[in-house]
């Protein structure tokens, strides 16, 4: 995969957990889950 289409999607998953560290509430389930899948996917484009 092109590795700019890779850089952005690690950027904004780093900015998403940013906010979240920076919210009240803090992360959901559904947001860890998230961070978790978004990780897997970006370490398997990586490897393409």
């Amino acid at each position: 995969m092109d590795k700019k289409i890779i850089d952005i999607m690690e950027g904004a998953l780093r900015r998403f957990i940013e906010e979240l560290i920076q919210s009240e509430n803090g992360p959901s389930e559904d947001d860890i889950e998230y961070i978790k899948s978004e990780r897997e996917y970006i370490k398997r484009l990586k490897a393409i």
